[in-house]
């Protein structure tokens, strides 16, 4: 048996070979494109799934995290206020480890020598952040190098960037342009596969010399990241009800009766974390198994078209395989020997694949964001070679079996296998491409609305300065009147957060004639010209000055905020929390995060030390020149902090990268997957022309016109195609449909959407099927009478 299989091997070899390259190449061509898209997507996908595994003991850290129900508005912040990470101070003895880590808004100055850097990624850590987490020291010691508060420790790009090639322990280094720290440490860069991501580290230890003790043993004020390591065999629920004791008999009431502290294993925020003030924006679980689906049906597809050319291949061999049954071969051998050449047709289109992904593999990270080099670890190959050798298998059995079934006297009687069983093959195909299509024109539309869609204020044209110095606020409308004498600029505001960009804060409030007490809203700090500057409209009352007629501090709502709590009447109604002051008007409602989040009851109030950031609108844009000017200004009043900008529109669009990349990636697999429809429709068109050849023959001898012969199969092919049409529609709206509910805000999905992918695909399927058997049905029909 294994020498009839041996000989079979190099019968197949020739066949792949030899008359029938051309078939040949079209299956390795398919397929190799299919496998590397899949492989692609699996690095995608191993790269998603590892995010935070590197930790020791990465099953045992968890998140502390805070729900907030205060009278029925929900708010989940990743962010814990300092006396509650007091829980691993021996109270709670299942807690090992604690790592508490704050992250300050915006960017933080470091100063060396001279030369002024802006840092977007500097952490403060505690001293212990090297020993609970995986991040490597290169030089320095784990146990001390932080544990001094005037440590700070650099990344290997940042020490490159601040010092070039000098060794940079014991430099010194200015932060904030009011400490003095030394280098006592370089760490690795951190792995992408983190969610935290840091360029400079500084010693948790100095924020006692940046806040008051009552900032920092503020039960209210979620300013840290809190996380926990649990000993061996301790159980995430016992350590949470153990907390929520801890919190009862420490926390004041107003904590204790509306938090709930829980624990959010590491490794699932990632995938699977979108609460308020998250270290960076995470991906989305539903983004990625919609982009994992279609690489998974892009297999599919190959694996079908392969199978589609095999039956139009083996028809040829027919005779070849009965006379071998009748010389004695067994079933057994020829059924290995047919898997054999499958299997060898989809190594040769690994190799062919894995070529291709190995000469593109940086720009298709670059295109993905993502870093993948376990595309040169070995046991990638290796899943790589499985999965070629079972889609081989898998794909090679059908085709295989079917010829076999055919009995020895298909040699006499000339039989041939019929097309009708492998039409549902190509219009499965044809019906995951038009699914493709479809998922890509939803997930456009989605990414459209979200960007598209008002979100309550005018944020074109607006350039974003980050305040670091804030002892200048008390002079904000001097330095309004100056920024607002440069030449084309329209308009300037003071703030504490801009709208739509998720940095407003959160303070808890009292406020007469609502049926609540100590409700915790959105806050937005901000001076009397930003409703004006992004022109969010009054509903009533006044807007012109946030102060009441008897000094109080006037106030602002939105609507949604007087709909939460009630008020039949704001105007005039008292307001105690972080100030005191009363409700002078009533906005129009506006987002202050993303279109990822419900529009949330905003206050909105002057308060001077919490300003933190200055809005510039210029309606004609703003050159490099109108900037500088800007900068001039700035330098005048912020002498030692040079001007920091953005754009307030590229800040909002930054929130729905990871849709833009994911939306990239399945126009990509789009694009594959019809590559591979095309190939398998000419798979099938060869199978449905070799299967029809006799029958128009017989038709044109017996004097049928090629019209008449050919109006004869499209009968047959319209009943699949209209069948599947309607399959897929109602699949497809029904999946777009549920995947929609995972958002907030979501467009009506187009008709076209539904209709269009099939229509493409349909005159796709009848262009290319219909010219092979318009030129079959043209051939001389002796040619195919010849053995009857």
């Amino acid at each position: 048996m294994l020498s009839n299989a041996r000989y079979f091997i190099r019968t197949s070899i020739r066949q792949i070979f030899g008359k029938r390259l051309g078939y040949s190449a079209i299956h390795i061509l398919g397929l190799s494109v299919g496998l590397a898209s899949f492989l692609v997507a699996s690095l995608y996908s191993i790269d998603e799934v590892s995010y935070d595994k590197f930790h020791p003991s990465h099953d045992r850290i968890y998140r502390l995290v805070v729900d907030w129900d205060g009278d029925g508005v929900q708010r989940n912040w990743a962010r814990s206020s300092f006396p509650v990470g007091r829980v691993a101070d021996g109270a709670i003895p299942e807690i090992t480890e604690r790592v508490r880590i704050r992250k300050n808004p915006g960017t933080d100055l470091i100063t060396i020598g001279k030369v002024p850097f802006y840092e977007p990624d500097l952490l403060m850590v505690e001293p212990e952040f090297f020993n609970l987490f995986g991040f490597q020291l290169i030089a320095g010691n784990v146990d001390d190098v932080l544990a001094e508060k005037n440590g700070i420790v650099l990344t290997q790009e940042i020490s490159r960037r601040y010092f070039g090639d000098e060794n940079p322990i014991g430099k010194i280094v200015r932060f904030d342009d009011r400490f003095d720290l030394k280098v006592t440490g370089i760490a690795k860069n951190p792995p992408s596969q983190s969610h935290i991501q840091f360029n400079v580290l500084v010693s948790f230890n100095l924020l006692d010399d940046i806040f008051a003790d009552s900032r920092l043993n503020h039960w209210g004020q979620f300013d840290h990241y809190t996380y926990l390591k649990i000993a061996d065999g301790a159980t995430k629920m016992d350590v949470e009800a153990k907390m929520m004791g801890f919190l009862s008999s420490q926390a004041p009431e107003w904590v204790s009766e509306k938090i709930t502290l829980k624990l959010q294993p590491i490794e699932s925020i990632h995938l699977g974390s979108n609460r308020q003030s998250e270290l960076r924006p995470n991906s989305n679980s539903t983004y990625y198994l919609v982009f994992m689906s279609a690489a998974l049906l892009i297999l599919v597809v190959a694996s079908f078209n392969y199978i589609n050319l095999s039956y139009a291949i083996y028809m040829s061999r027919i005779k070849e395989i009965a006379i071998r049954q009748i010389l004695g071969s067994k079933k057994t051998a020829l059924l290995i020997g047919l898997v054999a050449e499958s299997v060898l047709v989809s190594m040769l289109a690994l190799v062919i694949g894995m070529a291709t992904v190995s000469l593109s593999i940086e720009e298709i990270g670059q295109s993905t964001g993502k870093n993948l080099t376990q595309f040169y670890e070995p046991w990638f190959w290796l899943l790589a070679i499985l999965i070629a050798l079972g889609t081989g298998v898998l794909s090679g059995i059908p085709p295989a079996f079917r010829l076999l079934r055919n009995n020895n006297l298909a040699v006499d009687k000339g039989l041939k296998p019929k097309a009708k069983s492998a039409h549902w093959l190509i219009f499965t195909q044809l019906g995951i491409s038009s699914l493709l299509i479809m998922a890509m024109l939803a997930v456009t539309q989605q990414l459209n609305f979200l960007q598209e869609t008002s979100l309550g204020f005018n944020g074109a044209s607006i350039l974003v300065i980050p305040i670091k110095d804030r002892t200048h606020n008390a002079d904000y409308k001097t330095i309004l009147s100056e920024i607002e004498s440069v030449s084309g600029i329209d308009g300037a505001s003071f703030s504490s957060s801009t709208p739509g960009s998720s940095n407003a804060l959160t303070y808890t409030y009292t406020i007469s004639g609502a049926n609540k007490a100590d409700v915790a809203l959105t806050t937005v700090i901000a001076d009397e010209s930003f409703c004006k500057l992004y022109d969010i409209k009054l509903i009533r009352g006044r807007l012109n000055s946030l102060s009441s007629s008897d000094g109080h501090v006037g106030i602002l709502l939105n609507q949604s905020a007087v709909d939460f709590l009630e008020l039949d009447e704001p105007i005039g109604k008292q307001v105690v929390g972080k100030i005191t002051g009363e409700i002078v008007g009533v906005v129009e409602d506006f987002q202050v995060n993303s279109l990822h989040n419900l529009v949330e009851p905003v206050i909105i109030y002057n308060f001077l030390p919490t300003l933190r950031y200055v809005s510039v609108r210029s309606t004609t844009g703003f050159n490099r020149e109108k900037i500088d000017n800007l900068a001039e200004v700035w330098s005048k009043r912020y002498e030692k902090y040079p001007m920091e900008y953005s754009f307030l529109e590229d800040d909002n669009l930054k929130l729905y990268s990871y849709e833009k990349g994911i939306l990239h990636s399945i126009n990509i697999l789009v694009c594959v997957a019809v590559f591979i429809a095309v190939i398998g429709l000419i798979g099938h068109a060869t199978l449905l022309r070799k299967s029809k050849a006799r029958e128009f023959s017989i038709r044109k001898v017996l004097g049928a016109s090629p019209l008449l012969v050919l109006r004869s199969t499209a009968g047959v092919v319209w009943k699949y195609l209209l069948f599947g049409a309607m399959l897929v529609c109602s699949l497809g709206f029904v999946a777009i449909e549920f995947w929609l509910q995972n958002f907030p805000y979501r467009p009506e999905i187009d008709v076209w959407v539904y209709v269009a992918p099939v229509i493409i695909v349909s005159v796709l399927f009848l262009v290319i099927v219909g010219a092979l058997l318009v030129r079959q049905a043209g051939n001389n029909p002796i040619k195919y009478l010849r053995d009857l």
